[in-house]
């Protein structure tokens, strides 16, 4: 067995409950691109956001085994549920759009950060994935980006994939 097969299968279980989760996230603004649209332009964002941060922290690129990168892309889509579909959803009720994503993705930061510069690059990230979720209407269109921004990340060394 080798060491990406553990990973791959552990990616379709996730993956799988992410897609009957994402089923039944009620969106924060009405679709605003077509899912294909949606979903195309949150894989550039986050592969050119993913690339960017993955460049400035290391310039060695290393291509990740497939299972891991399908776990990364199920991970990006459970995230997505919590903090775009759930976090940042329940916020827009009380607070203004942006201010919910403001906040969701201060939260998000503060979450992922183990030191204040691992929180600032994920709270900009955070911020990034909410504005394609806004921007879209589609929260798998932040899955997209936020997966591509971990698969372009991993790909490179460096330790700020999540």
């Amino acid at each position: 067995m080798t060491r990406a097969q553990p990973w791959a299968g552990l990616g379709v279980l996730t993956a799988l409950a992410a897609g009957v989760a994402l089923a039944r996230v009620e969106p924060v603004a009405p679709p605003r691109l077509h899912i294909a649209a949606g979903v195309l332009l949150g894989a550039v964002a986050g592969a050119v956001l993913g690339l960017a941060v993955a460049r400035w922290l290391s310039p060695s690129i290393r291509r990740p085994p497939v299972g891991v990168a399908f776990f990364l892309l199920a991970v990006a889509a459970g995230e997505e549920i919590v903090w775009r579909g759930g976090v940042q959803a329940v916020l827009t009720g009380p607070l203004q759009s942006w201010a919910a994503l403001v906040l969701a993705a201060l939260l998000f930061g503060a979450v992922h950060g183990p030191s204040r510069h691992a929180a600032t690059l994920h709270a900009l990230t955070g911020f990034a994935f909410g504005v394609v979720y806004l921007a879209t209407g589609r929260l798998i269109a932040a899955v997209a980006a936020h997966g591509a921004y971990n698969i372009a990340v991993l790909s490179c060394d460096g330790p700020v994939a999540g």
